[in-house]
């Protein structure tokens, strides 16, 4: 459905590029409604203090994300689970699985 891309406030070490975003990928099965709010497809977050995992995502991107796109008292699968953030969303955590 859309490219996100989510702007690091620092530079990666990279090989030819340094890398100053990541890009996420929002996809959706069947045919779900459009979120009440729509959101820029270009998303800064700030740099975590104290991370637990090398790729972590900041709380509130990962929050805004899922409470966009999702509606109330949905499921949340985080497959890859790296740091656990999409489980650590107060909204979610009681509704969220990850492996």
């Amino acid at each position: 459905m859309s490219v996100l891309a989510l702007i690091k406030g620092r530079w990666g070490f990279g090989y030819f590029t340094r890398a100053q975003h990541e890009q996420a990928y929002l996809l959706a099965k069947g045919s779900p409604k459009k979120p009440q709010f729509a959101i820029s497809d270009v998303l800064v977050w700030d740099d975590i203090s104290q991370q637990v995992h090398p790729n972590q995502k900041p709380l509130g991107v990962i929050s805004r994300l899922i409470s966009t796109y999702s509606v109330e008292k949905a499921s949340i699968l985080d497959p890859f689970c790296g740091s656990g953030d999409a489980c650590r969303c107060p909204q979610f955590s009681p509704s969220c699985c990850g492996h």
